[in-house]
């Protein structure tokens, strides 16, 4: 066992001899569970829910280098807690930190290759049910792909990801209802209903992405694509890119087509665009819903959320020498 989740109201940690004990009311029964875990067994504990840990168990933790990971009750990291010694999320953080450029290189380049194989199958998913021609603009992705399987520089790559994601989204505007009055993807505030959507669905994907980040290990703040975005998650900004098209635009266009989502159910404003409680409660239901359906991955099929998850780990693999990164491509 490498990571322990433990969650729930009113679990209890604490230090029994040298292993931990955790207290757990049995669903089943009256009586309340105790469940052994020995800490060599553990690089990582993390705790979700309202629980408690006494400072035994924290110090038993720490003398055999295990990290504590504490999150929220929507299961968003909020804080660590390191033993003093280097231990293996200290030297995850050094390696992310100190990766050598062309190695670095090599994963953003990978990074911003899928991210935009990734629009260009979508779009010609959509063109083959919807019979729209995206023929141009997936050959107009295809030739900024040649320019980042080409890019030198790390900082080039922005340029060649945000040329193909402009012409991906001229492309996803002629998939939209024009009474949604899309006409292109703008950032904070949205200004209509289908920015709303989006801003609002890559929100809950950046959570699901930064807890994976977190719980493999690693440091959010140190990436390989976005490395210049200072006290930002940059780690996650780069992992999310591979999962936009997918997980949420994918969602986005079946909500609008299908009718759960309309363009009554917004409010838009030159301050921004709102949706309602009703249509944002559909929405992250149907989030929620495609992030537990299986997809073709690796050696068979897993849901995206756990998709996420093992892209995660792979990345720390590569952080630690074991793999060049690969990332996912959505066929």
């Amino acid at each position: 066992m490498d990571t322990l989740l433990v969650t729930g109201r009113g679990a209890h940690i604490k230090k029994k001899k040298e292993v931990l004990c955790i207290v757990q009311k049995d669903a089943a029964s009256p009586e309340k569970k105790e469940t052994i875990i020995s800490p060599l067994d553990l690089n990582m504990i993390i705790l979700s829910g309202d629980l408690s840990i006494t400072s035994g168990a924290l110090r038993l933790l720490a003398s055999h280098d295990v990290g504590v990971v504490v999150m929220d009750g929507y299961g968003r990291p909020f804080g660590h807690f390191l033993p003093l010694q280097k231990g293996m999320i200290i030297e995850n953080v050094e390696r992310q930190r100190d990766m050598p450029p062309k190695k670095a290189l090599r994963a953003a380049q990978e990074i911003c290759r899928c991210a935009c194989r990734n629009k260009a199958a979508l779009l010609q998913a959509v063109g083959r049910s919807m019979n729209i021609d995206f023929s141009a603009e997936v050959e107009g992705i295809r030739r900024e792909i040649k320019n980042i399987d080409r890019a030198a520089d790390p900082r080039v790559l922005f340029g060649f990801e945000g040329a193909a994601t402009k012409i991906y989204f001229s492309g996803f505007r002629r998939a939209i209802p024009p009474e949604f009055g899309f006409t292109g993807r703008n950032h904070h505030p949205p200004r209509d209903a289908i920015n709303a959507l989006l801003s609002y669905g890559y929100g809950i994907l950046y959570s699901r992405i930064r807890r994976a980040v977190v719980t493999a290990g690693l440091s959010p703040y140190y990436g390989v694509h976005h490395m210049s975005y200072k006290k930002q998650e940059a780690l996650v900004y780069d992992l999310i890119e591979e999962f936009r098209q997918p997980v949420i635009d994918r969602v986005v266009l079946t909500a609008v087509h299908q009718g759960r989502i309309r363009p009554d159910q917004f409010s838009c404003t030159p301050e921004g665009c709102i949706i309602d409680p009703h249509a944002k409660k559909a929405y992250a239901s149907a989030i929620m819903k495609r992030l537990h359906t299986e997809y073709s991955y690796m050696d068979g099929k897993e849901r995206f959320s756990r998709i996420i998850e093992r892209q995660a780990r792979y990345y720390a693999g590569f952080v630690n020498g074991k793999h060049e990164y690969r990332a996912f491509l959505y066929r």
